[in-house]
Order: C-alpha cells, then structure tokens, then sequence
C-alpha cells in the first residue's frame, strides 16, 4: 500500500459517527426550554432537565464546560 492509503485507512478508522454516539440529539426544539441558549444546548445534548428549573450536565457538556 502507498503512504498516501496508509492515511486514508488511519483516518477512516478514527472517524466517529452521530449513530455511534451514547448522547442524545433532539431535531426539533424543545418545548419545556425557555431561553435561547437552553434549547440550543439541550438540542445538542450538553445538558438534560431533571426538575423543573434544574438542568442536569450532561458528559460531553461537562467536558466543554471544563475545558
């Protein structure tokens, strides 16, 4: 095989798809939500509402919020 097709198959290899993911993505906006911002993250799947008025981190938001 050529360099070139080595590094074709190391970067397909560490491709990660949306199926292959543990979050949770929403399409539409979510209707308990009333801030911008909030449909926008929980959209994404960076938080989670566990109560009314209490949002829970999700694991890929608590990595964006630490870094």
């Amino acid at each position: 095989m050529s360099s070139c097709a080595n590094r074709l198959e190391r970067m397909n290899s560490n491709v990660l798809r949306m199926s292959q993911l543990f979050l949770r993505t929403l399409r539409e906006d979510p209707a308990d939500a009333d801030v911008t911002s909030a449909k926008l993250m929980q959209r994404a799947g960076y938080i989670r509402k566990s109560a009314p008025g209490v949002w829970t981190w999700l694991p890929l938001g608590l990595k964006v919020l630490n870094k």
